[in-house]
């Protein structure tokens, strides 16, 4: 990954009195043909009956987020879908790609203590 550095720009201030930054050398990423973020999701379903609105792997009520904190604490995929038998490999590659395509999307709150 690039030094990744602030830099200001010109132009008008935000409400908040400050100037807008923005990155330079951001970070690329490999191409893999498609944008997700303009996907249709078929597998993710968010209805507020169920998981009280959590996206969750249609026909389920397993939430993305539980997904994506499996396989981030390093369980394979052939684990996940032996623990849950509902789900399949390309389940578990949807929710992650659609939690990837909604982390751009989100403000995503940072501890301001450290």
């Amino acid at each position: 990954m690039g030094d990744v550095r602030s830099e200001r720009s010109t132009g008008a201030h935000n409400s908040f009195g400050a100037r807008p930054l923005r990155l330079v050398d951001e970070p690329s990423y490999p191409s893999i043909g498609h944008d997700d973020r303009h996907m249709a999701f078929t597998r993710i379903k968010v209805d507020h009956r169920i998981m009280a609105g959590l996206p969750c792997i249609a026909g389920t009520r397993l939430p993305v987020a539980m997904l994506v904190r499996v396989v981030a604490a390093g369980t394979s995929m052939e684990a996940i879908v032996a623990a849950y038998p509902q789900l399949t490999e390309d389940d578990v590659r949807e929710a992650l790609r659609f939690a990837a395509a909604n982390i751009d999307q989100r403000v995503v709150p940072l501890d301001q203590t450290a």
